[in-house]
This record gives C-alpha cells, sequence and structure tokens, in this order.
C-alpha cells in the first residue's frame, strides 16, 4: 500500500538523533525516545521515510506483508513527483478517500500544493489511514513541468479496528510535529 521500500530498524538511536531530517526529500519529524525507527529506503540508497511502532514493540513490520498481530505504526515516506502529478489522486487501486480528510489537514500545519486522505479495510481488522501530500514547484528550468509539486509525501497510520480511535489521537499527535519544505531542495526552500 505504501510505496515499496526496505526498511532497517535500528533501536540505539541517541537522543540527539530523535529529530529526525530528511535533507534529500525535504521534511523532518521528532520520534518518540522512546519508539525504535525503521528507516525506509530504496534499495538501500537513499532514505525515503520512517516509522515506528505506536506500542514500543522493537520489530519492524512495514517491510514485510500485514500479518495478524503486527504492532501498530506511524510513518512518513517522501518522494520526488517523478510522475509530474498535478493532484494526489487517483493514487491506489481500492483506496477508499477517508471522512477523516479534512480534520487530518488541519492537524498539518504546512502549506500543501495538493492532499487528500485514503484508507484501506481489511476483513481480519487491518486499517490503513494516509495522509497524502505534494508540496513545492518545479521551477521554469523544467519547462514543461514547471509550477507542477516537486514532491510527494504519504504520513500513515497502521493499526486494528478495535484500537483505531485510541491510535488515531497518536497519528494526529505525528502530524502536528512534521514539517515538509515549500520547496524543491532542503527544508530551508531552496
Amino acid at each position: 500500500m505504501v510505496a515499496a521500500g526496505i526498511l532497517t530498524c535500528s533501536s540505539a538511536l541517541h537522543a540527539s538523533d530523535r529529530l529526525y531530517r530528511n535533507e534529500e526529500y525535504g521534511f523532518q519529524i521528532a520520534v518518540p525516545r522512546d519508539r525504535p525507527v525503521c528507516v525506509g529506503t530504496t534499495g538501500g540508497s537513499h532514505a525515503h521515510g520512517l516509522t515506528f511502532n505506536i506500542d514500543r514493540t522493537p520489530k519492524c513490520v512495514s517491510d514485510t506483508p500485514a500479518a495478524p498481530g503486527d504492532p501498530a505504526e506511524i510513518g512518513i515516506w517522501a518522494d520526488y513527483n517523478a510522475g509530474f502529478a498535478t493532484s494526489v489522486y487517483p493514487t491506489w487501486e481500492g483506496c477508499k478517500r477517508s471522512p477523516l480528510g479534512t480534520s487530518l489537514r488541519r492537524e498539518l500545519k504546512n502549506r500543501v500544493r495538493s492532499w487528500g486522505t485514503c484508507v484501506f479495510r481489511t476483513k481480519d481488522g487491518r486499517i490503513e489511514l494516509n495522509l497524502l501530500a505534494m508540496t513545492g514547484s518545479y521551477d521554469r528550468s523544467w519547462e514543461d513541468e514547471a509550477g507542477k509539486p516537486c514532491f510527494s509525501y504519504t504520513m500513515t497510520l497502521r493499526t486494528y479496528r478495535d484500537r483505531f480511535q485510541r491510535d488515531l489521537i497518536e497519528f494526529r499527535k505525528f502530524l502536528r510535529q512534521v514539517k515538509l519544505t515549500q520547496g524543491c531542495g532542503t527544508l530551508n526552500g531552496s
């Protein structure tokens, strides 16, 4: 459901590393101190994002298909808007727009060019809720693509039906801490 990548898990981050900054994809997030962090890469090269477990379970699950009993988790994945889309919709097959969209968007304290929500529900009670956002703008040197958003972000809550409301509170806290770039370069917008 989230972009394919490889996740490596580290529970040995130092306190000074709890502010995760990703200059390449223009975002930062404060990670709760007592949670192991799983950093997502593509082919082991670029760190695109991270996840952390809501219940402090030291297991990365995003790199494997969801299984009953997996811990609930929150994460962010970033990528260049290489397809030069102008809207987050249509995104994924099977995606249902969530009625929580507007309230979740308000939690994200960033200006975005396009945004939307997507929720997947499975028969075994798993729920994946995504807030999708696009920021930045390609400059004139991109000719036909000038003015289109340059970054796309997916902020995700993976949980279960019986604990969704409780975990949604943690997801809202997470969204309030996310900082997204407004440029197509670094967090400083260059």
